[in-house]
């Protein structure tokens, strides 16, 4: 998630001061405030990736729009929500709609819900020579007895799809 946050804030800023405002903005369910340089509400940022998709702070829920949703289980309120499947993704149609700059919300599958999330993973997309790259932080978290770690990957979209290990996803664009 910080990835995304941390990506999105730069992407849209032309000053540190900007970027600390998209941040205040971005990264809150209401809006961060600052005292003396930190953060008073951090309990009010943004904890699950589908709160963002519904936000409309994070762009437009472009979803429905790129192809053929599901209705898989929601969470928390939410009875059930409609994703595009993997087998959408992973085609070429959808994939040419796909623009630089959407942020991709990977959804878990529901029977695999550790603690009521829908999506697990975030990613924003790039376009390079006319094909869509999934960028994204790649590595495990710290485990007991084993260090984590990681790094900011590209990977091609369709590499992405067929290896992965989500059900689907949201899809988000931000208006220029």
């Amino acid at each position: 998630m910080y990835h995304a946050f941390r990506s999105v804030e730069l992407a849209m800023s032309s000053t540190p001061g900007d970027a600390i405002n998209k941040a205040l903005n971005l990264r809150f369910i209401t809006q961060g405030k600052l005292v003396d340089g930190l953060v008073t509400n951090y309990d009010e940022r943004f904890q699950y990736g589908e709160d963002m998709v519904f936000s409309n702070k994070w762009g437009k829920n472009i979803t429905a729009d790129l192809g053929t949703t599901k209705q898989i289980v929601g969470s928390r309120g939410k009875d059930t929500v409609d994703i595009l499947p993997k087998n959408v993704l992973a085609t070429r149609v959808l994939q040419k709609k796909l623009q630089d700059g959407d942020v991709i919300f990977w959804v878990k599958d529901p029977k695999k819900r550790a603690v009521e999330e829908i999506v697990a993973h975030l990613s924003i997309v790039h376009i390079k020579s006319g094909k869509p790259y999934v960028i994204h932080a790649a590595g495990d978290k710290d485990r007991e007895g084993r260090p984590g770690g990681g790094a900011v990957k590209a990977v091609l979209f369709a590499d992405y799809v067929r290896t992965m290990r989500f059900v689907g996803a949201f899809v988000t664009r931000f208006e220029q």
